[in-house]
């Protein structure tokens, strides 16, 4: 993605040659042109050579998933976009970056999890983690029967419907 080289080209001897503008690159920092200055064209072949830097506040963000209701799919329930790092390294999501989500478990094992990306200098890496529903048993159960009781209800598992997060 860096802006294209001056285009090369041929001076006579003794010539003012002036030096290109800076180039551009995203999420790259230029530190210029060697040499820096515009100078007389000398007696032999002149190589202007320019270098970048990587910045280190590249943004990038984390998504978060909570699975719905009905267990077949996934809702979008978070992110953090605040994130930054070094322009094109890799960075893997770490135990800090897994939020608690009220009701919910992070699934490890999830296939959609995206858990390391490159830091692209555009700021579009966008990591993933997805979490399960928990399911909570609900029992019944009587202090003090009386005698004729009904019998009681059976023990079902219900799948937590809480959203909130921590």
């Amino acid at each position: 993605g860096a802006s294209e080289l001056p285009a090369e080209a041929t001076y006579k001897y003794g010539a003012d040659v002036t030096i290109a503008a800076g180039a551009t690159a995203p999420g790259y920092t230029f530190n210029g042109w060697n040499p820096a200055a515009d100078f007389t064209m000398p007696a032999e072949n002149v190589e202007i050579k320019g270098s970048f830097t990587a910045n280190e506040d590249t943004a990038f963000k984390i998504e978060y998933y909570l699975e719905n209701l009905a267990g077949d799919g996934y809702d979008k329930a978070d992110a953090d976009e605040a994130r930054t790092g070094v322009t094109d390294t890799e960075y893997t999501i770490v135990a800090a970056d897994v939020k608690a989500f009220t009701g919910f478990t992070y699934d490890e094992e999830n296939a959609k999890n995206v858990l390391t990306g490159t830091i692209n200098g555009n700021g579009t890496l966008v990591l993933q983690l997805y979490y399960s529903r928990d399911s909570y048993k609900v029992t019944y159960s009587y202090t003090n029967t009386p005698a004729g009781a009904s019998e009681l209800p059976r023990s079902e598992e219900h799948t937590s419907e809480l959203q909130s997060h921590a």
